[in-house]
């Protein structure tokens, strides 16, 4: 009786180990943790900024990544779209997606759409073609990651391309 007690407080200890392994697996796959495209970014352009065509200080909830009217833009991390097309605003063309785990990621000012609305993507994934599309200065995205529907620094995200050495250098400065 002893030994099936024990046996029973195992199996019970595995099915949480494999629950756990299975939801670190989709939060890792959902993570947007991937710069989105190939560019020239500041890591001052998130917060209040001079807005670069309005002239006025004003909070910027996003990272603007510079490159050619046309740059491929990629999937951050896996998710579904939940808008692609005009955004009748100064944003232009977007495509937002939900990646779950209350995260959620916009591209802004494109040139052109690769993906719809409801399509499942996947981290890698060509999505866009940047652009020049509403209210802007010159080619660029604008790239945002909203967490429980608050805008973060999408620098914070980008585990491929800064350094954390480099990213503290950067910020031990301020």
């Amino acid at each position: 009786q002893q030994l099936n007690s024990e046996v029973k407080v195992q199996q019970q200890s595995y099915a949480e180990i494999i629950g756990k392994h299975d939801y670190n697996k989709g939060y890792f796959a959902a993570l947007p943790a991937l710069k989105p495209m190939e560019g020239y970014y500041s890591t001052e352009g998130f917060g209040l900024r001079m807005h670069p065509v309005l002239g006025i200080f004003k909070t910027h909830e996003g990272l603007d990544i510079v490159n050619d009217v046309g740059t491929p833009v990629y999937a951050s991390g896996d998710g579904v779209v939940a808008m692609a097309g005009q955004s009748g605003g100064g944003y232009g063309v977007v495509i937002a997606v939900n990646h779950g785990y209350e995260y959620q990621t916009l591209y802004a000012h494109l040139s052109k759409v690769l993906v719809r609305e409801g399509q499942r993507i996947h981290r890698g994934d060509l999505i866009a073609k940047s652009g020049k599309t509403g209210l802007v200065s010159g080619p660029h995205l604008h790239y945002e990651v909203r967490y429980k529907g608050v805008c973060k620094n999408p620098v914070d995200f980008f585990f491929d391309d800064v350094s954390p050495k480099g990213y503290q250098n950067n910020f031990a400065a301020r």
